[in-house]
């Protein structure tokens, strides 16, 4: 973990409700809405900017 920025670190954080609702549509069989799925696809996209590097 030393080697992980804060910020970095916090923004991983913000996928652990998305990991939730995919676990829960594994195991519980829970059946995503085009809402919960446009979330999930924000989210991703959003997590995928912050890490973005410019060249």
């Amino acid at each position: 973990m030393k080697d992980v920025e804060p910020a970095k670190g916090s923004t991983l954080g913000v996928l652990e409700p998305l990991f939730a609702a995919v676990f829960s549509a594994m195991i519980l069989g829970e059946i995503f809405e085009l809402l919960q799925i446009a979330g999930i696809t924000l989210t991703l996209v959003g997590v995928a900017l912050l890490f973005y590097k410019r060249r």
